[in-house]
């Protein structure tokens, strides 16, 4: 059983991978294919082993991490794919998806399934008299579990997060009202929070939420702070730069340095406009 479910989760991880390295090469629609096999894969319990859905029963191979992150990360791609093939609904149906997946009595029951079945062994044989290196044994197994079910539930934690902020704003991006431009930028402002208490200040999310954060203030006509957003954008790619960093490309610094040249433009700084145009 432990093979079958071994064997699952590889597929996934594979279609997930072919996914993600197809959406690199812009290949939009046939990375959206691979994340929907990968999905299909994840959600279609005929394919896991009896003894998984019965005993919730983890795999020992802590290379590939637990079926439900697994499929908040496939969840969470679909989503983004979906936003560039300009499919809102469909994005929105599966935030929708990971936020019910993320509350605290379904994450938390999960948890204690797995914790339990992995428990389960020490005590089912009353009559075997346990060494002490047996114990310590045990308990570095518990200490190794701990760690692993700690840092995935913190990854788990902030792509949900990522669902619930990032690809929201982008939805109420695209709408491009000016309530959903409101709303927009309260989430960017909300994940932009987050990620500087949890990521480094020069992370890439950090530069992805500032540019959005810049555009949505520049609908609202909020030039000053639009501007803020995105100077403050240009000096982490300014940075990356300078130390030969390939994080990012000069599409990114392209769009940043259109963006701060928008603006000056329309706050009739003619000359320095041109100068960011050229």
């Amino acid at each position: 059983a432990k093979l079958s479910t071994v064997f699952c989760l590889l597929k996934a991880v594979v279609y997930s991978n072919i996914g993600a390295v197809k959406y690199r090469l812009k290949k939009v629609r046939e990375s959206m294919a691979s994340f929907e096999a990968a999905r299909a894969s994840l959600e279609d319990d005929h394919e896991w082993p009896i003894e998984f859905h019965h005993h919730s029963e983890p795999h020992d191979d802590n290379r590939f991490p637990p079926r439900a992150h697994l499929l908040l990360v496939v969840r969470l791609n679909l989503s983004r794919v979906s936003l560039r093939l300009n499919q809102s609904d469909d994005a929105e149906k599966y935030c929708d998806l990971i936020s019910e997946d993320s509350k605290p009595h379904r994450r938390n029951s999960s948890l204690l399934r797995t914790n339990s079945s992995l428990l389960q062994g020490g005590g089912g044989h009353r009559g075997f008299r346990r060494s002490n290196s047996f114990s310590a044994a045990s308990s570095a197994l518990k200490t190794s579990i701990a760690a692993y079910e700690y840092d995935i539930d913190r990854r788990s934690k902030w792509l949900s997060s990522v669902a619930e902020h990032y690809i929201a704003g982008l939805i109420h991006e695209a709408k491009g009202e000016p309530s959903d431009h409101k709303e927009a930028c309260h989430h960017y402002n909300r994940l932009l929070s987050l990620a500087r208490t949890k990521l480094d200040h020069r992370h890439a999310y950090i530069v992805a939420l500032l540019e959005r954060r810049g555009a949505v203030l520049f609908e609202q006509r909020k030039l000053p702070c639009s501007m803020l957003s995105y100077l403050a954008c240009l000096k982490i790619l300014e940075h990356q730069q300078s130390t030969g960093s390939n994080a990012f490309d000069e599409a990114d610094l392209s769009r940043v340095l259109y963006g701060i040249a928008r603006v000056l433009h329309d706050h009739e700084e003619y000359h320095d406009a041109l100068h960011m145009y050229q």
